[in-house]
């Protein structure tokens, strides 16, 4: 009777040592997307910025030729008007 008892026990740890070891490597498993999607977040974070930056300097690029243009307007304006 204590041995049938001794290999039930011995069963039973050898399946919670097994679900264990299963638990443990979803666990790496989840650490290890973890970490990717933390790098992709960054590396898209890291991306809008750039393309941020990049947009900020085209409207400001734009918005100096529209000036430079609207002088130019001025001065064609200007320049008829004394003729």
């Amino acid at each position: 009777m204590w041995l049938y008892f001794l290999f039930l026990v011995q069963d039973l740890e050898a399946s919670i040592f097994s679900q264990r070891q299963v638990l443990l490597n979803e666990l790496d498993s989840l650490k290890v997307k973890e970490a990717e999607l933390k790098r992709q977040a960054e590396l898209d974070k890291k991306s809008i910025e750039l393309e941020r930056e990049r947009i900020k300097a085209m409207s400001e690029q734009m918005e100096k030729s529209l000036q430079q243009m609207n002088v130019q307007f001025d001065f064609l304006v200007k320049s008829k008007t004394v003729k």
